[in-house]
């Protein structure tokens, strides 16, 4: 409210890259996991940049990336103990019908 402190529920980070937007950590305070809200915020990522993307995933989070598109582009690699895979998502292609559509999983 005005004058109190906001909490933050969820954020992302995106930067140009030159050739591409690189996507940096996603993260949901603990209390708002589960309600969808880094989902929309991604979908809302992509939808409001051109790509294509760029992203290290967490490997255990690889299925949730693949279902916006995303696909495994390198080896996995270990960060600070945890397991990642770097990921990318190349720009929609126009179509007949001119369908560029971001759904969410």
């Amino acid at each position: 409210g005005v004058g109190g402190a906001v909490a933050v529920a969820v954020c992302l980070r995106l930067m140009d890259a030159g050739s591409c937007r690189r996507i940096g950590r996603v993260a949901t305070r603990k209390g708002a996991r589960g309600a969808g809200l880094a989902g929309r915020l991604l979908h809302a990522a992509l939808a409001r940049t051109e790509g294509p993307w760029e992203l290290n995933a967490q490997a255990y989070l690889r299925s949730w990336y693949e279902g916006f598109g995303f696909v495994v582009s390198g080896p996995e690699f270990v960060e600070d103990g945890i397991p990642h895979l770097p990921m990318r998502r190349d720009a929609p292609k126009m179509s007949s019908g001119n369908d560029l559509s971001l759904s969410p999983p």
